[in-house]
C-alpha cells in the first residue's frame, strides 16, 4: 500500500474522494427586515443577507461555481402559524 503514496501523481490517480465546487451545496440565508448584510450569533461566520442583494450572490456564487444553493429566510412578517 505505501508505493501507491509514493508521488503525487500516483495519489491523485488512487485517491477515492475528489471534491469540486459544482458537488457543494451552499447554505444562503436571507433576512426582508435588513437593509445590509449582518453576521448571525448563533453561528459565528455565518452571514445573513437583505433580499435586496440575492442577485449579486447568485452572480458571484455562479461564477464561483458552486453547484446548488439552500435558502432559509426570515419573512418580512408571519402570520399566527409562523
Amino acid at each position: 500500500m505505501r508505493r501507491l503514496r509514493s508521488s503525487r501523481k500516483i495519489r491523485d490517480m488512487v485517491a477515492e474522494t475528489r471534491l469540486d465546487p459544482s458537488e457543494l451545496v451552499l447554505p444562503l440565508f436571507f433576512d426582508a427586515n435588513i437593509d445590509s448584510p449582518r453576521t448571525t450569533d448563533s453561528m459565528p461566520g455565518v452571514i445573513t443577507y437583505p433580499l435586496s442583494g440575492y442577485d449579486g450572490i447568485a452572480k458571484e456564487l455562479e461564477d464561483a461555481g458552486v453547484g446548488a444553493v439552500l435558502v432559509f429566510g426570515i419573512p418580512a412578517s408571519k402570520d399566527p402559524l409562523g
